[in-house]
């Protein structure tokens, strides 16, 4: 279950500066076992580029909540298609 679905720029942060009372809602999920996943359509980082960029702005979560588009989309093309170069 994912449960709650979070965008990250303009909802957690903008540009480099964390949204008032954003780690207080991630805080709290987590202190409540409430799954929650972040979702980015900005395919120029990874997951773990993301993950770092939380980590300086004070959040602490793992990659695996963190969803861009190229993971969706190398999933997508995973599923649908046969193995072939990209």
């Amino acid at each position: 279950m994912i449960g709650i679905i979070f965008d990250m720029d303009g909802v957690i942060y903008r540009g480099n500066t964390l949204i008032e009372g954003a780690r207080e809602v991630i805080e709290y999920l987590k202190s409540k076992n409430v799954p929650f996943v972040f979702l980015t359509n900005n395919s120029t980082r990874n997951a773990e580029m993301y993950r770092e960029k939380l980590l300086k702005l004070g959040i602490d979560v793992e990659e695996e909540r963190i969803i861009t588009s190229g993971y969706a989309t190398a999933r997508y093309l995973q599923k649908h298609f046969k193995k072939g170069k990209v």
